[in-house]
């Protein structure tokens, strides 16, 4: 199993990128620099938001993240074709980290809407 895991195939990184954006995305590839670009890249368009005043509501954060997701999810597939399946893994590419993720997110949305 533990093969199987570090191969990072495609039928697994497409469900971790959708699940979990580029950014958990990047990370379960291995890809930390990468990361830190889509990091600085959204909060670039935070301070534009920011800057010019729009509507946190409105429709700039969908169009980003709809961008961020799809540029991710296609970034990702290329990555994990051309990856070395030898290459080792860094401690913030274990397969657990998305995991964790999902599990607080679920938990983080069942204690706002629970009541």
């Amino acid at each position: 199993m533990d093969g199987f895991i570090k191969r990072r195939s495609l039928w697994m990184v497409v469900p971790v990128f959708l699940t979990c954006g580029p950014f958990y995305g990047m990370l379960y590839l291995n890809r930390g620099a990468v990361w830190l670009g889509y990091f600085f890249a959204v909060w670039f368009f935070f301070v534009i938001s920011w800057a010019a005043r729009l509507d946190p509501d409105g429709n700039f954060w969908t169009v980003v993240s709809v961008l961020f997701f799809s540029i991710g999810l296609v970034h990702g597939i290329v990555i994990a074709r051309n990856r070395d399946p030898n290459e080792p893994l860094k401690w913030y590419a274990r397969w657990y980290l998305p995991a964790i993720f999902m599990v607080l997110l679920a938990w983080s949305l069942i204690a706002q809407y629970s009541g």
